[in-house]
C-alpha cells in the first residue's frame, strides 16, 4: 500500500479552479486577520513580539494566495 502512495499523489492535480479559491481564501483570511489582530491589540494588549510575527506570517500566506491564483 505505501508504494503506491507516492504514484497516487503524483497522479492527483488540483484543478485551476480549485487553486483560484483556495488562493483567494488565503489572501482573504490574511486582509481580515490584521485589523483583527490590530483591534485585539488595542482592546486587550497582546506581547509587542507578536504583532510583527503576526504581520510576517499573514504576508507569506497573501504571498501563497497570489502565486496559487496565478497558477494555472
Amino acid at each position: 500500500m505505501m508504494e503506491d502512495l507516492p504514484e497516487f499523489l503524483s497522479r492527483i492535480r488540483p484543478s485551476p479552479a480549485m487553486l483560484h479559491r483556495l488562493g483567494m481564501l488565503m489572501q482573504f483570511a490574511a486582509l481580515v486577520f490584521l485589523p483583527m489582530l490590530s483591534f485585539w491589540q488595542i482592546e486587550f494588549g497582546i506581547p509587542l513580539i507578536v504583532m510583527p510575527a503576526c504581520l510576517t506570517i499573514a504576508a507569506i500566506v497573501f504571498f501563497i494566495g497570489t502565486r496559487l491564483r496565478e497558477s494555472k
